[in-house]
């Protein structure tokens, strides 16, 4: 599936791996902000933003969506990271009006990719914006809809209690597609949807991962805010996350190295497997002066690469 297909949506996958922290105190937003690269403090209630926590020479800890339930936070993290976002969180909490609980082994997770809600679920409420939550009554009772933006993909994470787990999984199935995660792998890196672990980690900061929309470069110090800063103002970015088509035999082509002209280029994180013989798309860091659309990269067994574009997860810097 490539961008193309935006429009024909109708999946949906577990995602019990996502992390949701609760947080409460009235310095939440606060820290968060004096932390992360968005800028977080007006979050209506019952509205979600995202932003990125970075360590302090700037590389990506991970993307964090603040979601405002008006009484506490609830923080959702990439899979598999909800207690050390909680570690890191709490190593700068000092005097703050704040408390931590990790709740992801509270409540199941679906992730639902679809415009288009109803007739899925009868709401308490509309969603007028891309960021308001939508709470749900019927059929599965006590649930939340949050806004789970995947670039310019609109998309929800359906969080229940576990004990709805097999009623809200059956009731998504009369109306959706269930994808597995191989499936969903082959979706996102043909949406150029980074994934923490494969494409943002700490070896990488946010200008190289074209995560510059979610930074917001006027609203005050965070952490790793001076080295991002400077990254910006001089342009020291020395490689870009790029999305890439992949001329070569075989299936196994992540973490290949690519070359050009014999010099090192860079390395692919990840990589659609072939189906019918067509060419797939992947990601992968590329050194500047090799990511320009249309260049060809070789991997080191001959394999040609074909750099499509350098995509902005976020959109443009605000």
């Amino acid at each position: 599936m490539t961008s193309s297909d935006k429009t024909t949506l109708s999946a949906f996958r577990e995602a019990n791996d996502i992390g949701i922290l609760k947080v409460t105190g009235n310095d939440t937003l606060d820290l968060l902000n004096r932390l992360s690269t968005n800028n977080v403090l007006n979050i209506e209630p019952y509205n979600a933003s995202h932003t990125i926590l970075t360590n302090d020479k700037g590389r990506i800890i991970d993307i964090i969506y603040v979601v405002n339930m008006e009484s506490y936070y609830l923080l959702i993290t990439s899979p598999g990271q909800d207690q050390l976002i909680m570690d890191w969180l709490d190593k700068y909490t000092i005097m703050e009006d704040i408390e931590y609980a990790n709740n992801t082994s509270h409540y199941s997770v679906f992730h639902i990719l679809k415009d288009e809600l109803s007739p899925i679920f009868e709401t308490s409420n509309s969603a007028p914006n891309t960021s308001q939550i939508i709470e749900v009554n019927t059929p599965i009772p006590d649930s939340l809809l949050i806004p789970y933006q995947l670039g310019d993909i609109r998309s929800y994470l359906l969080i229940t209690e576990q004990t709805n787990q097999l009623s809200a999984y059956n009731h998504l199935s009369n109306y959706l597609t269930f994808w597995d995660p191989a499936q969903y792998e082959h979706f996102r890196i043909g949406q150029k949807i980074p994934l923490h672990g494969s494409e943002l980690s700490e070896q990488h900061n946010p200008l190289e991962a074209g995560l510059i929309g979610a930074i917001d470069f006027h609203k005050g110090c965070y952490i790793g805010q001076e080295v991002i800063a400077r990254l910006d103002s001089y342009d020291k970015v020395q490689k870009h996350l790029s999305f890439i088509e992949i001329n070569t035999e075989g299936n196994d082509h992540s973490n290949k190295q690519l070359f050009f002209d014999g010099k090192s280029a860079g390395i692919i994180t990840s990589a659609q497997h072939n189906e019918n013989s067509f060419a797939p798309f992947g990601m992968a860091y590329i050194h500047k002066n090799y990511s320009k659309a249309g260049t060809t990269l070789l991997t080191n067994d001959g394999g040609k690469i074909l750099v499509l574009e350098n995509p902005l997860f976020f959109g443009e810097e605000k």
